[in-house]
């Protein structure tokens, strides 16, 4: 388990690691790339207690270099993730998914699991967000992050929003795509917003940080 710098949570756990996506902005696998391993889904069991260790109430992104949903994710490594969360109920753990298409109907999950969605364009709205909008009835999050073109949403569906761009490449985030998709968003919901940091700093919106109320006493 990590101290992080992403914006919106405090620390990233990863019992599991790897994806089979292949998107062509993931850092993870270039970092596993450039280290010559594998980034085939692979359980680290020895990991998987780490989260037990933190004393203060945090906000963990569990699965920063992998998806949990991948098809190459084992459902007995998830059910392991799952029970470490329901043990460690003090915290707030957020997963992010490509691939709602792979929850399972019916899954149990944790009370303090939050799964969200990433959006990158409008192809994957159109995808992808009514699949996780009947896989997901509660604790949602949609991620557009990195926003890859301007997308329109028709309603809001989910708790909390981040919009974050494409770092660290000669290809960037159009600020005004994040500013007529956050006056969308404000047009149909009160849902909060947080716009991370490689584009916030040239929209004047104010943006929301993980609602400390949503914390579990």
């Amino acid at each position: 388990m990590n101290k992080t710098k992403i914006e919106w949570c405090d620390f990233t756990w990863n019992p599991i690691t790897g994806c089979t996506n292949n998107c062509f902005y993931c850092y993870a696998s270039r970092i596993y790339k450039r280290f010559k391993r594998s980034f085939a889904p692979t359980f680290h069991p020895e990991k998987i207690f780490e989260p037990e260790k933190l004393k203060t109430k945090s906000i963990i992104f569990c699965g920063s270099t992998t998806d949990l949903y991948d098809p190459m994710v084992k459902a007995i490594w998830r059910e392991e993730v799952y029970k470490t969360i329901k043990d460690n109920d003090n915290h707030i753990f957020i997963v992010l998914t490509k691939q709602p298409q792979n929850i399972p109907d019916g899954e149990e999950r944790p009370s303090n699991l939050w799964i969200g969605l990433t959006i990158t364009n409008q192809a994957d709205w159109n995808e992808k967000s009514e699949i996780y909008k009947r896989k997901i009835k509660v604790r949602r999050l949609l991620n557009f992050e990195p926003l890859l073109e301007e997308v329109y949403i028709p309603y809001m569906f989910a708790d909390w929003v981040i919009i974050g761009g494409l770092t660290k490449s000669k290809r960037k985030t159009d600020v005004n795509w994040v500013i007529r998709l956050t006056e969308r968003i404000k047009d149909i919901s009160d849902v909060p917003i947080y716009i991370k940091d490689n584009i916030g700093k040239h929209i004047q919106f104010r943006t929301t940080d993980f609602p400390k109320e949503w914390m579990i006493e």
